[in-house]
């Protein structure tokens, strides 16, 4: 049987420090992706410029451009030009740890299986030539909700739609959430497939009430799904 096709979706915006580790992170992979969608939110520095030199020895890449609004457009626009039946996506300043893929491949192949997660390693540092937390670097691991962390069948997500552009911190967690109320069986493995880099000026490490008051808006959408479909 042949592999199906992976369709990775790459974010960035003003990543020129870590847009090259992230690709090089998917073209390290042991299992080769059909494609790298890098969809740029209208960058200020180098980073389009990066993707492009890349893209001159790596066909697979593509350079696309989204307008500077959030992550969930930004992924948006790389869905709509996915063609793989998996889908990986992957912030440009994170990276994936080496087997990665073939791991979430072989859970993927379980039958009925739509989703395949992971650990997160959050780290404040990434070696370039390992794409690995250097020594003497601080690393937690959690079981979280991380986009970059799963791997996903496209008909999966066909099933729930697109991601809600009206989230900008938590439209991962919002399409979990669909996917489950869905009952898209998901399996979580135990091991790390993503290291989140954790630095100054990140998304994730500004201070920012909106982070958890839109959690709690996208656990409510889901109590109410359910709720409706219990009464339905």
């Amino acid at each position: 049987m042949s592999q199906p096709a992976i369709s990775v979706i790459v974010t960035a915006l003003n990543f020129e420090r870590f847009i090259r580790d992230a690709i090089r992170s998917v073209q390290a992979q042991d299992i080769a992706v059909s494609e790298i969608l890098v969809v740029d939110a209208s960058s200020d520095d180098a980073t389009p410029t990066l993707v492009a030199a890349m893209a001159e020895t790596d066909r697979r890449i593509r350079l696309l451009t989204a307008r500077r609004h959030s992550p969930a457009l930004s992924r948006n626009v790389g869905l709509a030009q996915a063609s793989g039946e998996v889908i990986a996506i992957l912030d440009g300043d994170d990276a994936w740890p080496l087997g990665k893929l073939r791991a979430q491949m072989t859970a993927l192949s379980a039958p009925m299986v739509g989703v395949v997660s992971g650990l997160t390693g959050f780290c404040d540092a990434i070696d370039p030539e390992t794409l690995a937390p250097p020594q003497g670097a601080r690393i937690e691991t959690g079981q979280t909700v991380h986009i970059g962390a799963c791997l996903y069948r496209a008909a999966a997500l066909a099933v729930v739609g697109r991601f809600d552009e009206q989230f900008r911190y938590a439209d991962d967690w919002d399409l979990l959430l669909r996917l489950r109320d869905a009952d898209v069986r998901e399996v979580a493995l135990p091991d790390i497939t993503l290291w989140h880099r954790r630095y100054p000026g990140s998304l994730l490490t500004t201070p920012d009430p909106r982070r958890k008051q839109e959690v709690a808006i996208a656990v409510k959408l889901s109590l109410a799904r359910r709720r409706a479909k219990a009464t339905a």
